[in-house]
């Protein structure tokens, strides 16, 4: 089969549009003819009349006037002549004879608007074309005239129109200089299966060639042309968009004897005068063999329970001359994921093959591929075989953690060394003997897992468990469980400071903590009259709830406060506060007349009726808010004072102490109690 895809048909319709005007001229110098016309009639009605009554070609030397060069008409030498059996005629006047044969039949469809469509179009293109396959088709077409008298290097200019009709002229101005012809276009080639598929760039309105000729050789043989008409570049090609034709390219499709023999091809450049050029270059295409073989038939799978082995047995009736051999081919699906088992290619005449289950998964699909020489392959039908297995892989090793201050949890261990493992169950709960849950939906593929956990929980422990799973889902034993402690960031409750009294010249104190808090001492805080804070003990015995400071002096006042702190060293905050003071006898009588203004809603204020002149050195002012304790609030030296922190919607109570200069203090006087 030869089929080029450049079909004729569409040049012949195409031929007659790429010219304005009725006639178009072209011309060639060539030294052994001389200067070369060609007419190409852009109308059917005009290519015809010029058939009928021939056309005259007068020429012009410089700025002379024109004279006839043709004595007669020119029209295809066959239309003037006898019947002549030793006249071999071209296809070109073979055309033109049978058009005038049937020249009534054509005049009546040239009146016929409709019969100067394609019909006639068809016959002019296809005219026109077959003046390009020899150069005696282009000389004996009657649209190509010689000037033999044109003298080598000098200019003319041609008028060329139809007998008896001067409205048709159309001039061309020649110079008899021979150009070269161009260098043909550069082929491009592939082989498919007994095809070779080629193409070359054309650009028509610049190229010289019309057309071309493909010459093919194979081992050795001269160039032969692989069509008795040239190729010629088919425009309409490209307007179909999913084609996949690029404009400007000319495509053909060459039939190949055999495959996997080059063939070589070199083009032949045709010009509008039917002269040929013969490109230099030389392409090589191989066809190829696509062709699968036959596929082997009566596949049969048979399993050995004892050794865990498959074998697989098939027949072979074809045995294809490029036979190589075969493939086993398997996979955990039906229709795809298959790989193969044989590491070499089976011979042609071996027609089994066995294996040992590569995995004890519970099944495999195996099929059977038949090999050609140029790798094609043919398939059996798929086959599955089943395996049960019911051993789980061995108890991971190494299993540990560690864990940070901000709760990261990594957890690492050993890899287990089974073909089958799919990988690692890792567990984890809260309590030891609670319901341990995966910490993944799938198994982990890896040996390395990192968790982070709350630290501001109550229960400071954590558990993991791991085992190992394989592909079938069989999981081993759990290995030995992993306890994994919180760091403790939770500080303990803070203590109450139950009651702190003076006896015998110490302050006793009295508290309570929380159960259970894992306290491991009570930090204990004192301040004397208004100077700071001091830490002045740590009870260490947590049974102990209470203390006594025998480091008190007469005659002060003591404030406590205490701090409970836990084994991590996390410190509790600061229980309340209680005070006592350690007075001696009074040597100045207590103030009297205590009272008070309120000042607004911010503000009370007290005053009071001294004691003696004398005999006191300040005044110290006592205040209990609500239900607290009475603490010392401020020492003054007169006999009043404004309390700015007070709350609209409190109770308050005040009492006031008289200091002497020795720095002993008055007995207590009247409590004075405020709604405020």
């Amino acid at each position: 089969m030869k089929n080029s895809i450049c079909i004729l048909l569409a040049l012949a319709l195409a031929i007659p549009l790429f010219s304005q005007g009725k006639l178009k001229l072209k011309s060639k110098y060539k030294p052994d003819e001389g200067l070369l016309l060609k007419i190409i009639p852009t109308e059917f009605p005009i290519f015809f009349a010029g058939l009928k009554n021939g056309y005259l070609v007068e020429r012009a030397d410089g700025n002379g006037s024109f004279r006839q060069l043709n004595p007669r008409p020119l029209r295809p030498p066959a239309l003037g002549m006898q019947p002549d059996p030793n006249y071999d005629l071209t296809a070109t006047e073979v055309m033109a004879l049978q058009m005038w044969h049937r020249r009534d039949t054509i005049e009546m469809a040239m009146k016929d608007p409709r019969g100067q469509g394609r019909g006639l179009k068809l016959a002019l293109g296809f005219y026109q074309a077959g003046s390009l396959q020899s150069p005696t088709d282009a000389r004996r077409s009657g649209l190509v005239f010689i000037d033999r008298s044109a003298v080598q290097g000098r200019a003319y200019t041609y008028r060329v129109s139809l007998q008896g009709r001067p409205e048709t002229a159309a001039t061309l101005q020649a110079r008899a200089v021979a150009d070269p012809m161009p260098p043909l276009p550069q082929m491009e080639g592939e082989g498919l299966e007994n095809l070779a598929k080629i193409q070359w760039p054309h650009l028509p309105q610049r190229s010289v060639y019309e057309g071309y000729f493909l010459e093919k050789s194979s081992s050795g043989k001269p160039f032969a042309a692989t069509t008795s008409s040239p190729i010629l570049y088919n425009p309409f090609l490209v307007k179909n968009k999913k084609s996949g034709y690029r404009p400007n390219m000319v495509y053909y499709r060459d039939s190949l004897n055999e495959n996997s023999r080059p063939y070589s091809y070199r083009l032949v450049g045709v010009d509008i005068f039917g002269d040929r050029v013969t490109g230099k270059q030389v392409l090589k295409v191989t066809g190829l063999d696509l062709t699968p073989p036959a596929a082997p038939t009566g596949f049969i799978i048979e399993k050995n329970k004892g050794t865990g082995a498959v074998n697989l047995t098939w027949k072979k009736a074809e045995r294809e001359a490029d036979l190589l051999g075969f493939r086993i081919y398997r996979s955990e699906w039906p229709d795809s994921g298959f790989v193969m088992a044989n590491a070499k290619l089976l011979g042609a005449s071996v027609l089994r093959f066995s294996e040992k289950m590569p995995a004890p998964l519970e099944g495999r699909f195996y099929r059977v591929a038949a090999v050609d020489r140029a790798g094609n392959e043919s398939f059996t039908p798929s086959e599955f075989v089943v395996f049960k297995d019911k051993t789980p892989p061995a108890v991971p090793r190494g299993f540990e953690a560690a864990i940070d201050s901000n709760g990261v949890v990594s957890l690492r261990w050993q890899p287990n060394t089974e073909a089958d493992l799919r990988g690692y169950l890792l567990t984890a709960s809260r309590f030891e003997e609670g319901e341990f849950m995966p910490v993944s939906q799938k198994p982990l593929s890896g040996t390395f897992y990192t968790d982070t956990l709350a630290l501001n929980i109550q229960n400071r422990l954590f558990y993991y468990r791991l085992a190992a799973v394989d592909e079938m889902f069989n999981t081993s034993p759990f290995a030995a469980t992993l306890r994994v402690a919180l760091p403790d960031t939770i500080a303990p409750d803070r203590p109450l400071l139950q009651e702190v009294v003076f006896e015998n010249g110490a302050a006793k104190l009295t508290w309570l903590t929380g159960d259970g808090e894992g306290i491991s001492s009570i930090q204990i805080y004192r301040r004397e009259n208004e100077k700071e804070w001091q830490a002045v003990a740590s009870v260490q015995n947590l049974k102990a709830s209470g203390w006594v400071d025998q480091k008190v002096a007469a005659g002060q006042i003591y404030a406590y406060r205490l701090r409970a702190i836990d084994a991590s060293g996390n410190g509790s905050a600061y229980s309340n506060v209680r005070s006592i003071s350690t007075r001696q006898r009074a040597v100045v009588p207590p103030v009297s007349g205590l009272r008070y203004t309120a000042e607004g809603s911010q503000a009370i204020r007290l005053e009071w009726q001294a004691p003696a002149a004398g005999t006191a050195s300040a005044f110290l002012i006592f205040r209990k808010e609500n239900d607290g304790e009475a603490v010392m609030i401020n020492a003054v030296e007169g006999s009043s004072y404004t309390d700015r922190e007070v709350r609209p919607g409190n109770a308050y109570a005040y009492f006031v102490l008289a200091r002497a200069v020795t720095g002993k203090l008055s007995e207590a006087g009247e409590v004075l109690e405020v709604k405020f």
